[in-house]
């Protein structure tokens, strides 16, 4: 799995968070806030390794 595959799920994934965040999912609301914070920092750790390797 390279980098960019990694960079294009956090996006889908983030995606999701929006339209979590915004009501379209009621239940899943509440997670959302936690789960975009991980994938924040997520985001930023394949960031790091991406500058690492250039």
């Amino acid at each position: 799995m390279s980098i960019n595959d990694l960079n294009q799920i956090v996006r889908e994934i983030m995606d999701r968070m929006l339209k979590l965040q915004s009501g379209e999912d009621s239940e899943g609301r509440r997670s959302s806030q936690q789960l975009s914070c991980l994938m924040m920092m997520i985001y930023e750790k394949i960031n790091q390794k991406q500058r690492m390797n250039f």
